[in-house]
């Protein structure tokens, strides 16, 4: 694939979610609800943060540009955007996975619509131990996934590593709980966890953020699992654009902009450990990424702060 620029990308991403978003009902937010009430319809604006997503599955597109790749596999793909717009693009084969026995007939019209652009859904579990598939991808992404899981990691990650093809590469991204912003936050006595009343008037389990990570959790949970890291990347997508941000919170802007490890998301771009594929962006000589193409967005490897 060649990399499309944030704008371009986004353009392409909107029109995807603007369809998705048409089968959102009240019903359907409140079914999502029941196990995490932060996702409740008086809580959770699922249009602003899918649109302010287009950065963060951006760069996870680029990181998927980085390699040869005929076959894309997304973990938990639910709304099932970045997957069809990986079809639209011409990604020969798309796949997402989900556990559908969680999801009521509400989500049938969405789940059809994402079938009907090309994009298979695979009714997969990926944390129950020991359930491998069948099959590989050359490119493997699982983004705000893990954070919502409260036990042991081993069985995802290995169950996931394993669908990786021989040379393929896995996209893991989580949310940083030493991002600024909350950890000024604690200072007030703020906790940076999730708000004690969405897990009290949850239903059991519950399925919002249990274990948020740090950038040496996250390299270190990728070193556990037999893989290693080819590329990092730290980011800001949530805030505002423009100057109003380094108004209202310049210590926070401050610090993302000179402390990589304080921005809101980490991602890591991994292989398999003991892999011999070079990247082409990488300067062999220096050992330092080779600027992509210019854009007008984020771009590839380097560390993004929003706009």
């Amino acid at each position: 694939m060649i990399p499309l620029s944030y704008a371009e990308f986004t353009k392409l991403y909107l029109a995807e979610l603007s369809e998705a978003l048409a089968f959102l009902t009240p019903q359907m937010q409140e079914a999502m609800a029941r196990h995490n009430r932060g996702w409740a319809v008086d809580s959770m604006d699922f249009e602003q943060y899918l649109r302010a997503s287009a950065k963060r599955f951006h760069l996870a597109y680029l990181a998927l540009c980085k390699g040869r790749a005929d076959s894309a596999c997304d973990i938990g793909g639910f709304w099932g955007i970045f997957s069809i717009t990986l079809k639209k693009l011409g990604m020969p084969q798309v796949a997402m996975t989900e556990t559908l026995h969680y999801y009521g007939s509400a989500f049938d019209g969405l789940f059809g619509h994402i079938r009907a652009n090309g994009v298979e859904i695979i009714d997969y579990d990926p944390f129950v131990p020991g359930a491998l598939l069948d099959r590989t991808f050359d490119f493997v992404s699982a983004m705000a996934i893990i954070e919502h899981y409260p036990h042991s990691l081993r069985p995802f990650m290995e169950n996931t590593r394993a669908i990786m093809a021989e040379h393929g590469r896995y996209y893991i991204e989580v949310p940083n709980i030493a991002f600024f912003s909350k950890r000024l936050a604690m200072l007030f006595g703020h906790t940076p966890l999730t708000n004690l009343r969405a897990i009290y008037e949850s239903a059991t389990p519950f399925t919002g953020h249990h274990h948020e990570f740090t950038l040496t959790e996250l390299h270190e949970l990728v070193e556990l699992a037999g893989l290693e890291v080819i590329d990092e990347i730290t980011y800001n997508y949530s805030l505002p654009a423009g100057l109003y941000p380094y108004i209202r919170i310049p210590l926070t802007m401050l610090f993302s902009a000179v402390h990589k490890a304080s921005r809101e998301c980490l991602a890591v771009l991994c292989r398999k450990s003991g892999g011999s594929e070079v990247d082409p962006r990488r300067d062999l000589s220096t050992k330092k990424p080779v600027p992509a193409a210019s854009s007008d967005g984020p771009r590839g490897h380097f560390t993004i702060l929003s706009p």
